[in-house]
């Protein structure tokens, strides 16, 4: 029985690739995107067909998988070494504090909040000062860290749960839940704040 040509060239071919490749190898001679030159092989059209489409696969695979990770989220280890933001909707221990400058220091009042861990604590912040202050709520180093930053950019607006810049005579709160002990801080950024006084300690038990 004679055997047509051209069928004898696809399965030769197909019979060099994959599973995957032959699929699309298929594909592309049923849509005539890929056609055989007399000697068996494929036309350069169909090869540079091929691939160019292998390359755009590739690319939407690899940008899947990238998307697929997604941003890491905040978690209770990484995110908020003091806590967690709290829930305005639950009970909370109301602790104000005042910001100021007084006799060539800045400071906080009081300059220590005792805690228990898993309690749940609505700052009342009211700044009395006749400048902008601060309040961040994070650990000593990291306040450091941030300060450095602060520094570079003095302006720099906080949009986190944990920070609070407040105007003069302006007031503001924070509801935060203490779920790790520890000893953390909250400080003025703003530089120089800090070094005049601005910086005060939560113990949590």
């Amino acid at each position: 029985m004679h055997q047509n040509p051209g069928n004898s060239n696809d399965a030769a071919s197909r019979s060099k690739v994959g599973p995957a490749a032959a699929v699309l190898l298929s594909a592309l001679l049923l849509s005539g995107c890929a056609t055989f030159s007399p000697d068996g092989g494929m036309t350069v059209v169909a090869k540079a067909t091929i691939s160019l489409i292998a390359l755009a696969a590739v690319t939407s695979i690899s940008a899947i998988a990238w998307a697929g990770e997604g941003p890491k989220g905040h978690s209770d280890d990484d995110s908020f070494s003091a806590g967690e933001p709290g829930d305005p909707k639950k009970p909370a221990r109301i602790v104000q504090v005042t910001m100021g400058e007084m006799d060539g220091k800045m400071m906080f009042m009081p300059m220590k909040v005792d805690v228990k861990k898993g309690e749940q604590i609505k700052f009342v912040l009211r700044n009395n000062g006749e400048i902008e202050h601060e309040f961040v709520l994070a650990t000593t180093g990291e306040n450091l860290k941030h300060a450095e930053a602060m520094k570079k950019n003095p302006d720099m607006e906080h949009d986190d749960p944990n920070a609070k810049r407040l105007a003069p005579k302006k007031a503001d709160e924070i509801v935060w839940k203490f779920t790790k002990i520890g000893q953390f801080e909250y400080a003025c950024l703003i530089p120089g704040h800090r070094e005049a006084g601005m910086v005060g300690t939560v113990v949590v038990k």
